[in-house]
């Protein structure tokens, strides 16, 4: 396709068109719904800037992209990684923003991504959404090259810095921390109030938990913690909100959510516990979380570096009880939120009994979380990007034969 022309006073921007390489929607994957963020933002931010997309497609699965998406990678086909390559340097692209998830690419621990990176000619930006803290030896091989083949790469957790000095030997001059962006939500008195009754649960404590549901999520330890709970609050509804996974659906069916089910009824919770099993557009979502009284993250991995679901609980202004993972270590620092034991439910039901007793206590809570989350909003995020942009290709630029700079 050819490449699509915007100007301003005449001029081309140096970073006039982005290709940004990921899944995206319609795929349900959070990198897909990152991705579409940060390409929206960009839009509105720097409309003389032209985003496109390379989308990765998923086993055998083909998707109805918008506009933007001027080419596809099948994940298990590395043919096709070397021909984006190709398409990148013919297409007149400036610069290449990779959003990187090992499982997201295909090969062993993704490595095909590097038929990609060795073929393109222009600076890339990749964005690490996983960074193992013990990673296997082939692992670190592969974050290494990808990281070495980048000409910048973006953290979203301070920690993944320290984590990819110290295990990856990443220089620390190329690593960037941009925040998890985060939706722009407004508050104001009542709000919370309105939107339960909008939803049908007026006169409910709220509790919830979002996301595309699998094992490692550690649900069954909230409904372990509601009984006692419950025995305080009556009131008390827990939402868990999302379908399983895609591929562990396709791996595994519904194993985990039957699970779940059955725990439902054994406690005799069914009062207590709904379950919406649909992959959430964006005001729907946002309704849910506006609703909710305590936001509950029971994550099983200590090493997971990064959680859009928590990003939006605390740009929303939520009171967070969650295990000590290391994203929410960080986010919830500070008094932003409650750390409980991994698979603890009674550590959970003293955290939630704790928010719910004490309002004032819930309110300050939401608060820090609110201010500090104005820092993630994707506007924000879109600048820091573009800032990192117009940094990477003047200093491209500066290196290219014959440059006056």
């Amino acid at each position: 396709m050819k490449p699509k022309e915007r100007a301003r006073s005449g001029k081309m921007a140096i970073w006039s068109r982005v290709a940004h390489v990921a899944s995206y929607p319609p795929r349900e994957c959070g990198i897909a719904t990152y991705t579409a963020d940060l390409v929206s933002s960009l839009s509105k931010e720097f409309p003389d800037q032209e985003n496109i997309v390379i989308a990765v497609n998923d086993r055998e699965a083909h998707y109805n992209y918008a506009e933007e998406v001027e080419f596809q990678i099948e994940q298990d086909n590395e043919a096709t990684y070397a021909v984006a390559g190709d398409f990148v340097n013919r297409s007149g692209i400036s610069l290449v923003s990779v959003q990187h998830e090992h499982g997201l690419f295909g090969g062993r621990d993704g490595d095909y991504i590097l038929t990609f990176l060795t073929k393109v000619s222009v600076p890339v930006i990749t964005t690490l959404h996983t960074v193992h803290l013990e990673p296997t030896r082939h692992f670190k091989k592969v974050t290494s090259q990808v990281a070495a083949q980048s000409d910048s790469v973006v953290v979203l957790a301070r920690t993944a810095r320290r984590i990819l000095a110290d295990t990856y030997a990443v220089p620390g001059d190329k690593m960037r921390f941009i925040p998890h962006g985060a939706p722009k939500v407004s508050r104001r008195i009542g709000l919370r109030r309105a939107t339960k009754r909008r939803l049908g649960l007026d006169g409910r404590r709220i509790l919830t938990t979002f996301g595309l549901i699998n094992p490692d999520k550690g649900i069954e330890y909230v409904l372990e913690a509601l009984p006692e709970i419950v025995d305080t609050y009556p009131d008390v509804v827990y939402l868990v909100v999302g379908e399983s996974h895609p591929q562990v659906r396709l791996r595994r069916g519904e194993g985990y959510r039957r699970k779940l089910l059955r725990m439902v009824s054994n406690l005799g919770l069914q009062r207590h516990v709904r379950f919406h099993n649909r992959f959430l557009p964006f005001e729907e979502l946002i309704r849910y979380l506006l609703a909710t009284d305590v936001y509950i993250i029971p994550y099983l991995n200590p090493n997971q570096i990064v959680s859009g679901t928590l990003a939006y609980a605390v740009a929303t202004g939520k009171a967070i009880v969650a295990t000590p993972f290391l994203y929410a270590e960080e986010v919830l620092a500070e008094g932003r939120g409650i750390l409980v034991d991994f698979r603890d439910p009674d550590g959970i039901a003293q955290a939630v009994l704790r928010l719910l007793s004490d309002r004032q206590l819930l309110l300050e809570m939401d608060r820090r979380a609110y201010d500090y989350g104005r820092k993630m909003t994707w506007p924000r995020v879109a600048r820091k990007y573009q800032k990192l942009f117009r940094r990477v290709l003047q200093r491209r630029s500066r290196r290219q034969p014959g440059s006056q700079q």
